[in-house]
């Protein structure tokens, strides 16, 4: 990974949905990705990358100031992963994708006391959520831009 940054592109979207770059955790995965520091780049989608919730923490350490949507579905992320990813710099943030992510009802509560005001789509669906403990918890969060919300249950 850390070979895209000596390229001296400047990135604003990246996508490596379903990549397997010998697992994210090493220093050519996920460590080497954080190191990029693309001050354009706006979208990252990591979905299907087997993340697990110990990358959370490198994954928050990455200094995209421009990121607007971060997809990192089908990861088993749960809800101590989620707390330390909302740890993150990213100010503008608008969209975040987290389904299929071993989200449980605490992990909502950790969201909904997360700092992302920019925030307009969130998509934690398929976590296996009873829909109104959800609703009951996502009530509570300060998202005034919030305008599409997925936490259907898909079959």
């Amino acid at each position: 990974m850390s070979e895209l940054a000596k390229a001296g592109w400047q990135l604003k979207r990246l996508c490596l949905m379903e990549s397997d770059f010998g697992g994210f955790e090493g220093s050519s995965g996920l460590t080497g990705l954080v190191a990029c520091k693309w001050a354009q780049l706006q979208e990252v989608n990591l979905s299907d990358c087997s993340l697990k919730y110990s990358a959370m923490p490198t994954l928050a350490e990455a200094n995209w100031p421009a990121l607007l949507r971060i997809d990192v579905s089908c990861s088993d992320i749960g809800a101590k992963g989620l707390k330390t990813l909302l740890q993150a710099k990213w100010p503008l943030l608008e969209s975040l994708c987290m389904f299929r992510c071993k989200l449980d009802i605490e992990a909502v509560r950790h969201l909904v006391q997360g700092n992302l005001p920019c925030l307009t789509t969130l998509d934690i669906s398929d976590n296996g959520f009873r829909t109104l403990d959800v609703i009951r918890q996502l009530i509570l969060g300060k998202w005034p831009l919030l305008t599409i919300l997925d936490i259907s249950v898909k079959p």
